[in-house]
């Protein structure tokens, strides 16, 4: 389920997904938009200021082997529902 550089796409694993549901550990990779968006701080550029996201790619262990997939902008309703169900699971879990 990894998205390749050339932008091919492939259907969801949905059995991968919840595998990365019940990891003990999940990387999570925002990349973002990287180009000067003409408001916020010129000369920090890249420093802190609101960018658009572009994709987010999430790598988990899964048994001996690490699994990976992608998600590019836009997200459909299911990958939204995903991504708050795993950033809901790991808030849950780190509390004291």
């Amino acid at each position: 389920m990894q998205l390749s550089l050339f932008g091919d796409t492939r259907p969801l694993d949905i059995d991968a997904l919840a595998r990365c549901l019940q990891a003990g550990v999940v990387t999570v990779d925002v990349e973002t938009n990287t180009r000067y968006p003409g408001t916020g701080p010129h000369m920090d550029y890249g420093l802190s200021y609101p960018a658009d996201i572009t994709v987010i790619a999430l790598a988990w262990g899964d048994g001996e082997s690490i699994d990976t997939t992608a998600f590019p902008v836009p997200f459909d309703a299911s990958i939204r529902q995903y991504l708050t169900m795993l950033f809901n699971s790991a808030s849950v879990l780190n509390r004291p």
